[in-house]
């Protein structure tokens, strides 16, 4: 059976049965302009005769691309975001507890095809589901950014910048803006631009709390 056949017939009712929309071998949802979308790929290497695959799964917000556009070179989204327009995206195998990979699934003539649909529906509900249900709006994607950045996960981004910004809470973006500014180098120079731009606008106003390197001529320190 062809991959797309058996995503379309054995994996797919489900995900349409949850509101998600089939194109190919890739389904969206669509809420107050947040995109989620679970993409089936073909993956290389393997033996001849045998598909595999694996699933990457990303949150899309149509405001914040806007918003993001302001401060870096953004292309227009106006239909089915891109697995790389995604503001979260993430492979299956990584969201999966314990794993330190990806995931990846064969398909060939001899596989038992209700067997691998079934280990395949049982992680998208699993793991997959939750991730997109608690990053589906804006509020919900904010509230994940903040988690990551307080419990060490991750650095904040312009996009938690930007959500702190017009959803609040404000005492959280001083904080934001000093960590975005320091951790990115002088020498990147087009991230280093758009940061720049963003505290000029964003840091206006806010608490004494917040001292740019930038102004203050301090060296910017070196991301990762």
């Amino acid at each position: 059976m062809p991959l797309e056949e058996l995503v379309s017939r054995t994996i797919g009712p489900a995900l349409r049965r949850l509101g998600f929309l089939e194109r190919g071998l890739a389904f969206h949802r669509e809420r107050e302009g947040n995109v989620a979308t679970i993409r089936f790929r073909r993956s290389g290497g393997a033996p001849e005769g045998i598909t595999r695959f694996t699933v990457n799964v990303g949150v899309f917000s149509r405001q914040l691309h806007q918003e993001l556009g302001r401060f870096e070179p953004l292309d227009p989204v106006t239909d089915l975001p891109a697995d790389a327009d995604a503001q979260v995206r993430r492979r299956l195998g990584f969201l999966v507890p314990g794993r330190a990979n990806d995931v990846l699934f064969d398909l060939d003539a001899r596989t038992d095809e209700a067997a691998l649909a079934e280990q395949v529906r049982a992680l998208l509900d699993a793991h997959a589901l939750p991730f997109l249900d608690a990053r589906d709006d804006d509020e919900k994607l904010r509230d994940r950014w903040l988690e990551e950045w307080h419990e060490g996960g991750s650095r904040p981004g312009l996009g938690l910048a930007l959500l702190l910004a017009r959803l609040g809470p404000r005492s959280e973006l001083a904080a934001c803006l000093q960590e975005l500014d320091a951790a990115v180098p002088t020498m990147a120079v087009g991230m280093r631009a758009s940061v720049d731009a963003l505290i000029e606008e964003l840091g206006e106003g806010l608490e004494s709390g917040f001292d740019s390197g930038v102004d203050s001529g301090v060296d910017s320190g070196v991301e990762e």
